[in-house]
C-alpha cells in the first residue's frame, strides 16, 4: 500500500510563522512522519485536540480518512 500525501502538517514550527510559533509544530511533524513510517493509525487518529490545536496542523483529517477506510 503507498500513500501520497500533500500537507503543511504544523504551521507552528517557527517565529513569525501564520499562526504563530508553537512546540508542539517540531513535535506534531517528528510524530507524524514516525507514524506514517511505522503505519502506527493508534496515534493518527486518536491525538488529543489541543495538541493538534497547537501544532495548527491541517494533515489528520484528511489521513484519518483515509485510514479508517483501509
Amino acid at each position: 500500500m503507498v500513500f501520497i500525501c500533500s500537507a503543511d502538517l504544523s504551521h507552528a514550527l517557527f517565529p513569525g510563522a501564520p499562526n504563530g510559533y508553537h512546540p508542539a509544530g517540531k513535535l506534531f511533524d517528528e510524530h507524524y512522519r514516525r507514524a506514517i513510517e511505522e503505519w502506527d493509525v493508534k496515534w493518527l487518529v486518536h491525538l488529543e485536540s489541543e495538541f493538534r490545536r497547537h501544532a495548527a496542523e491541517d494533515a489528520v483529517r484528511a489521513m484519518s480518512a483515509i485510514a479508517r477506510r483501509s
